[in-house]
């Protein structure tokens, strides 16, 4: 869980810091020195001007909020709807909510004390959810059809129907060793003598209904329909992936969850590939994050050339330059 630091002081520097430029930059009741200066503040007769400020929050982050004022309006260029950010944000909210008053904190006095409201802080999480989204988006545009079809070709399965009873182990965590090893067997033997039951000439699904222990398949006989190997136990796919149809497996077959009898229903082959494109897509991001760590950064700064950006202050442009290139240059 993100500490109160972090999840209220980083984000309320971002909405504050901003704010702050803004002010300085565009009100007309600041007063004016002589030369044409805006003075923002005054202490024992020295004055501060706007010049002045500009160029200290250059130095303290102003190249972090440049970019957060770019991408927000490259934001509201590109999503025109942000019905999913604002669930999102909502669902946040009454996470982080719920996590501090458990604490026995005032959450929104919380809010307050960074200088938030609940308004501010849903639109920083919308914020990032809608950038992270857009970074995501980018990368997917690149992938070629040669990657998308190796995808397809080596890590989009067969899909299988089966029919399965599971067999759990009564052992808990506070089990002791022996207890633990007694439960374990007695589940063993417990599948063992179903698949008695089944060579006796009992039906597979009558026994399901009445033994399983799968809440999730036992009420329609142990059904387990178009699963493949990324989303399923790997012993017990390739354990359904052996049979023949109609065929069930002879000895109990261990999973995470316990013992199965496993009885193969269908080989349903692999889908077609435009119906897991979206799929893959997403395979191919979650590799190319974790191979390149600077992914979604790296394709802000892409997403920034594709809108033209053109840095005036020439401080702030050899810092983005220098930031930009650093980047690009990191896990290339």
């Amino acid at each position: 869980m993100k500490s109160k630091k972090e999840l209220l002081l980083c984000l309320g520097w971002a909405i504050t810091t901003v704010a702050l430029l803004v002010f300085v930059v565009t009100s007309k009741r600041i007063p004016t020195l002589s030369n044409g200066e805006d003075v923002v503040a005054s202490v024992d007769g020295k004055q501060f001007t706007v010049a002045e400020l500009y160029k200290e929050l250059k130095t303290q982050g102003g190249y972090n909020v440049l970019n957060k004022l770019v991408d927000e309006y490259i934001i509201s260029k590109e999503v025109t709807d942000n019905t999913e950010a604002l669930e999102y944000a909502e669902n946040q909210f009454k996470t982080y909510e719920l996590q501090y008053q458990s604490q026995g904190y005032d959450f929104d006095l919380l809010l307050k004390q960074n200088g938030m409201t609940k308004e501010s802080f849903l639109n920083s999480i919308m914020y990032e959810y809608n950038s992270n989204m857009l970074a995501e988006n980018y990368i997917k545009s690149g992938f070629t059809d040669k990657e998308i079809q190796k995808y397809y070709d080596e890590k989009i399965y067969e899909q299988l129907t089966v029919r399965h009873i599971l067999i759990k182990s009564t052992a808990t965590d506070k089990s002791t060793d022996a207890e633990k090893t007694k439960a374990e067997n007695d589940a063993l033997e417990k599948a063992k003598d179903l698949i008695k039951k089944l060579e006796a000439g009992a039906k597979f699904e009558d026994l399901a209904k009445e033994y399983s222990e799968d809440e999730g398949t036992k009420s329609s006989g142990g059904l387990y329909s178009n699963f493949d190997k990324s989303n399923t136990d790997s012993a017990f796919f390739e354990a359904a992936n052996k049979l023949k149809d109609g065929e069930y497996t002879k000895t109990p077959v261990k999973s995470q969850f316990g013992y199965h009898i496993i009885l193969k229903v269908s080989n349903n082959g692999k889908p077609s590939l435009e119906s897991v494109k979206e799929t893959i897509l997403d395979g191919l991001l979650d590799e190319k994050t974790k191979e390149d760590t600077n992914a979604m950064e790296k394709a802000w700064i892409e997403l920034r050339k594709k809108h033209n950006l053109n840095i005036v202050d020439s401080e702030i442009k050899n810092i983005y330059d220098s930031m930009s290139e650093s980047l690009q240059q990191k896990n290339s």
